[in-house]
């Protein structure tokens, strides 16, 4: 009886060694994976075309950019930039969050606006999701 217990205990080592040993040659290591960073491309950053409307100390700021997709959409928050004694600058942060789901993969024109009070001759910077941005104005 301690034979066929003896036989039980080295069929069992010899199975558990076979999948230990699969198992450590089929698992890739760390070294093995390798990324290639020369094929990550740099984000890019529209033109934006924007057009001012001063009236009664407000700018009021529309504008438009080509987004990826159809589903995209942008929204837009001002602030200004300086103090009163300094040239004073209207920042545009434009805010394109990136549309995870099934959507037609056709460039298309996004619009967005914001209002801000700010002198006249304020010049307007424009920042998309966090890249300055060149724009034309209209």
């Amino acid at each position: 009886m301690n034979f066929r217990i003896a036989r039980l205990f080295v069929a069992a080592l010899i199975i558990l060694a076979a999948v230990v040993i699969g198992f450590a040659i089929s698992v890739p290591h760390t070294k093995e994976l390798q990324i290639d960073t020369k094929n990550v491309e740099a984000p890019t950053v529209p033109e934006v075309t924007l057009h001012d409307v001063f009236k009664k100390g407000t700018h009021t700021i529309t504008g438009s950019l080509q987004a990826p997709d159809a589903c995209t959409t942008a929204s837009a928050e001002s602030s200004l930039l300086g103090d009163a004694s300094s040239t004073q600058s209207i920042l545009v942060e434009v805010s394109m969050p990136t549309d995870s789901g099934v959507c037609l993969m056709r460039p298309t024109d996004v619009e967005f606006s914001t209002s801000i009070e700010a002198p006249e001759a304020a010049i307007i910077n424009v920042m998309v999701n966090g890249v300055i941005a060149s724009t034309t104005l209209n």
